[in-house]
């Protein structure tokens, strides 16, 4: 069992070595994406044969909300199927995840689910997916996507003058060929043959990326509608593995601190394999506690 995981990060150098010092076993990989914006995190990583940091020409500028969170994971899947090594899974995480199962038992798991991708599918019937379809139904310019509070305004309005929150009139709903829209999390573990197969076809399909490249947060949606339409994979298809707690938020999951630590075993025991977020300036205690369980 193979694993390529695809980190994209930011900050905190210290926290990414104990990220990958947790991730390491024999015949896995982690490919790495800075920022850009944050040039000093490199010079603090460690330097290992299995890890593998994007060159600046390759990292990119990544802003909330834009095509760029999509582009910095095909930086990293080009990078990983240049380099001609192979694997069985491909793992898609932050540099602020951490795990809550030994990198062997990870490993174990998914041996024994090679056929499984594990991705959110939003369910097709719900009103979340209706009101998450609106992102991909109405075009949005680049500049109109990001916190700004004017921009807030002014997309929200959009949203109303082309139909509403939950409905875009004929007119200004957009069509990408024949493909359904699907929506989920950033984050998924995929057969390194699926995450191919979507490479090829993207290769072949540009117009694929240019609809995404004008959808508000397409980084929770271009890779579900790849991969339910284009990458051919017949087994089962489950939830992510990696815990994340939105209760009372919004634009980002809360940070896990101390006090957390008990619950997260619990979910490690309902069988997650990671959990996010963390942040090693705001509580260190807690990744030493699961670095600490990971070896006992």
């Amino acid at each position: 069992m193979k694993i390529a995981y695809l980190v994209q990060c930011h900050k905190n150098a210290k926290q990414l070595n104990m990220l990958f010092d947790a991730l390491r076993f024999e015949g896995n990989d982690i490919y790495v994406h800075i920022d850009k914006k944050s040039k000093a995190v490199e010079n603090d990583i460690a330097c290992r044969e299995d890890i593998f940091i994007l060159e600046q020409s390759q990292r990119v500028d990544v802003k909330w909300g834009q095509i760029s969170q999509v582009d910095a994971t095909l930086q990293l899947i080009n990078r990983m199927i240049a380099g001609g090594r192979t694997y069985d899974f491909v793992w898609l995480i932050s540099g602020q995840d951490f795990p809550l199962k030994s990198a062997a038992q990870i490993n174990e798991f998914l041996s024994l689910h090679t056929d499984t991708a594990f991705i959110e599918i939003i369910d097709p019937s719900t009103k979340r997916h209706a009101r998450l379809l609106k992102r991909n139904e109405i075009y949005s310019a680049q500049w109109s996507i990001n916190k700004n509070f004017m921009c807030r305004i002014l997309r929200n309005m959009w949203y109303l003058l082309s139909g509403g929150r939950y409905h875009t009139f004929g007119i200004f709903r957009r069509k990408l060929a024949n493909d359904k829209f699907y929506f989920g999390s950033q984050w998924w573990c995929l057969p390194y043959g699926d995450v191919l197969a979507m490479t090829e076809y993207l290769k072949s399909n540009p117009k694929f990326y240019e609809f995404f490249s004008h959808c508000h947060c397409p980084d929770e949606s271009f890779f579900q509608t790849l991969f339910v339409n284009h990458a051919g994979h017949t087994g089962d298809v489950r939830d992510i593995l990696t815990y994340i707690d939105w209760n009372g938020c919004k634009d980002s999951p809360r940070t896990f601190t101390a006090e957390d630590y008990d619950a997260l075993v619990e979910k490690e025991n309902a069988g997650y394999c990671l959990a996010r977020k963390f942040d090693n300036v705001t509580d260190k205690t807690i990744l030493e506690k699961l670095s600490e369980n990971l070896h006992d």
